[in-house]
């Protein structure tokens, strides 16, 4: 049986094993019905399931699937009605049965043609493509599965890869991850995505329209996305690159080298707080996030719990004397804070360009006066609202202005000596 959607979408990764795992699943359903044999009636959970590709995936796949929200569960009606959900995605259709064997219909792609057997306590559907699902009898299973969408969310750790330098399984990565080396995936609710690694902490943003075509955009690459049957994320990119990476909510984060911008230096720096990582501190992260990218815990200068927030306040230290501040409620960053650690603005700013500035102007409108970027001061994010303050120098030592964005619109400035 051709499931055309699935194969298109997938089929440029057949030969690899780890990202195939999804493709019998979309197999997974009939429909059909008479309510001939009660014996088939009831609410039955899958098992243990052979996909269209001859990959067999036993009952500990399907724990780790439940273990994401996830799951397959086919209900059976006396009066030859079936109602399947497969990871969030539904289906109904009828049934009907003969001694120890029925069948499924239905108009949908999924459930359509499947054959059904009684075999001994289990019930077992195929298909002609090669899908086979064994369900067990669970009558307490819940006839509608988890979210796909929302068991993406969450921290991810690499576990295997396969590129053109060669293939790497998850006791490579274990032994990685023990010398503080890793790769860690972070997908937000709010659509974004930070991947951490010892190279650096890029930002970017994922999308979802169904689970054949989320996406993933990071550091200028896209890429596709998808849990395999296994509880995998799998992570391809267009040169055919596969990685694959296990929900891991409390991930060894890797120590973050940059390289130096100081012309008298060379080689790679120990992690800290410098104008790349503090801006690749983003709302929403946790404290081990923020760890993770500055690679080093911060200190805690301030805590406070009203009403069940938790709030703390911690420090780092950079370039000798700059500080970076950052604070969380109920560990999610709401604000960062810099002094001396962005280094120069992009541009040396007027009187006469700080006095075009007005409110309501979006920060794009600011930098296209200023003829450059401001450096972030501070950036907080609270209960939906978004204020970020940014300051430029001026063309004479210690001349500076500070202009307040509310929600992206200039709310207020103010300066120092600009000429």
């Amino acid at each position: 049986m051709m499931r055309v959607g699935r194969h298109r979408i997938w089929g440029v990764v057949v030969t690899i094993a780890a990202a195939l795992c999804l493709l019998g699943l979309y197999g997974c359903g009939g429909s059909g019905g008479s309510s001939a044999d009660n014996k088939f009636a009831g609410t039955w959970q899958v098992e243990s399931w052979v996909d269209s590709t001859g990959n067999e995936h036993n009952a500990d796949a399907c724990d780790a699937m439940r273990d994401l929200g996830l799951d397959i569960v086919m209900r059976l009606d006396e009066g030859g009605k079936v109602s399947y959900s497969q990871w969030g995605q539904e289906e109904d259709g009828s049934w009907e049965a003969s001694g120890d064997k029925g069948s499924l219909s239905s108009d949908g792609q999924i459930l359509n043609g499947g054959d059904l057997e009684l075999q001994d306590d289990k019930l077992v559907a195929s298909w002609e493509d090669g899908t086979r699902v064994t369900f067990a009898r669970n009558d307490d299973a819940k006839a509608t599965a988890g979210d796909y969408q929302d068991a993406l969310l969450g921290k991810w750790e690499i576990i295997s890869s396969k590129t053109s330098k060669g293939s790497y399984k998850e006791d490579t990565y274990d032994a990685l991850r023990q010398s503080g080396n890793n790769l860690v995936l972070t997908l937000n609710a709010d659509s974004t995505a930070l991947l951490v690694s010892k190279d650096g902490a890029p930002t970017g943003t994922w999308t979802f329209k169904n689970p054949s075509t989320a996406s993933l955009s990071i550091g200028g690459d896209n890429y596709a996305l998808m849990i395999n049957g296994n509880a995998v994320l799998v992570i391809m990119s267009p040169d055919g690159s596969v990685l694959g990476f296990r929900k891991n909510p409390n991930p060894t984060m890797p120590q973050v080298t940059t390289t130096s911008t100081d012309s008298g230096a060379s080689g790679q720096s120990a992690a800290g707080v410098n104008a790349d990582s503090f801006k690749a501190v983003q709302n929403g992260m946790s404290y081990q996030d923020v760890v993770g990218v500055f690679g080093s815990e911060g200190k805690l200068t301030s805590e406070s719990n009203a009403g069940g927030m938790v709030t703390r306040v911690y420090e780092w230290e950079a370039n000798g004397w700059g500080i970076a501040q950052v604070t969380l409620t109920n560990d999610k960053v709401v604000n960062k804070t810099q002094i001396g650690v962005s280094g120069d603005s992009a541009a040396a700013v007027t009187a006469a360009q700080f006095e075009k500035v007005s409110n309501g102007m979006s920060y794009e409108d600011v930098v296209a006066i200023m003829g450059g970027e401001g450096q972030l001061v501070s950036d907080t994010n609270i209960a939906g609202s978004s204020m970020q303050i940014y300051s430029w120098d001026g063309k004479t030592l210690g001349s500076n202005c500070t202009i307040s964005f509310l929600n992206d619109k200039v709310n207020s400035k103010s300066q120092i000596g600009l000429k």
